[in-house]
């Protein structure tokens, strides 16, 4: 009986100490396991933090090697970001300096030429100059002082001196309402083709009212209603500096100062921004020798 009790007792320490070494193995395994795996992960980000901080280091700096063309290696996932946020204009410039290296003929796209600009000037030009027809006599005068209202022509030669007013008739004595201007359609459909003078207005005297308008400003302009052809009176005096009876083309010759106050109210009439002096000059020489403006002096407008 104490023999079998003894084998037995031995068996069970036996099946015991078994167990607990097997517990013992698998704890170990799968500790070595884990942190076997947690070493690979550590090594796999590192890995590409490595791969990204070289490849970036590509992209910005490029290879050591001299005298070549840094070449950048971007994966499918950057391209694509890049060709979104660029509307696909990476791709297309990738093809041009392809074919650019390559040596083939690229055909460079073509950028929209900008406006006519002398046709521009002349637009600004014709709503800046008014005409107005005197006697012949008057014209030397004119030049030197410019078209003074009734007012100013009293202060200045002590009389009254006739201007559209000696065309006589329902026209006498109207100047004492201001200046009488005319666009040159007007002057030339009433054959007023001789002892003609050229104004020259700002924007801001050319701003139009018509006759039954009241408080009409003294400098703007408004309709004439006698003459409905397109004349327009303005009360205030036009000075010497912003009337001419001479050809342009001799203004421009001889610099005569009156040419940088004409420009400078042509300049006023653009839409956008003008060009500068010189540059108007160049397209006023331009658009007198192509026809599109008058130059003629005193007697002739249509020339």
């Amino acid at each position: 009986m104490k023999n079998q009790l003894e084998s037995v007792c031995t068996t069970n320490f036996r099946s015991s100490a078994n167990q607990l070494v097997q517990r013992q193995s698998t704890t170990s395994v799968i500790n070595n396991r884990s942190v076997a795996q947690q070493k690979i992960q550590e090594a796999a980000i590192n890995s590409t933090q490595v791969n990204k901080a070289a490849l970036v280091q590509r992209m910005v700096s490029g290879p050591a090697t001299s005298g070549q063309q840094p070449v950048i290696q971007r994966n499918k996932h950057l391209k694509r970001f890049l060709n979104v946020i660029s509307l696909g204009g990476r791709k297309a410039y990738v093809k041009y300096k392809r074919a650019q290296q390559a040596g083939q003929n690229v055909l460079v796209p073509q950028v929209p030429q900008p406006i006519d600009s002398e046709e521009e000037f002349a637009v600004a030009y014709e709503k800046s100059r008014y005409y107005h027809k005197s006697d012949p006599g008057n014209l030397e005068s004119i030049d030197q002082h410019g078209l003074l209202n009734h007012t100013e022509r009293i202060e200045q030669f002590g009389q009254d001196v006739r201007g559209m007013s000696g065309l006589g008739g329902e026209f006498a004595g109207d100047e004492k309402k201001g200046v009488f201007l005319g666009p040159k359609k007007l002057m030339v459909e009433s054959r007023m083709t001789q002892s003609v003078v050229r104004a020259y207005l700002p924007a801001s005297r050319t701003v139009l009212h018509h006759w039954h308008d009241t408080d009409v400003p003294s400098q703007e302009i408004m309709l004439d209603e006698k003459f409905r052809g397109g004349a327009v009176i303005t009360k205030d005096s036009v000075y010497g500096q912003h009337v001419t009876a001479k050809s342009i083309s001799d203004l421009l010759d001889n610099d005569d100062p009156k040419i940088q106050t004409i420009l400078e109210s042509v300049a006023s009439q653009y839409e956008g921004q003008a060009p500068n002096q010189e540059t108007m000059k160049q397209l006023l020489r331009s658009a007198i020798r192509n026809r599109r403006l008058s130059n003629a002096p005193f007697d002739n407008i249509q020339g």
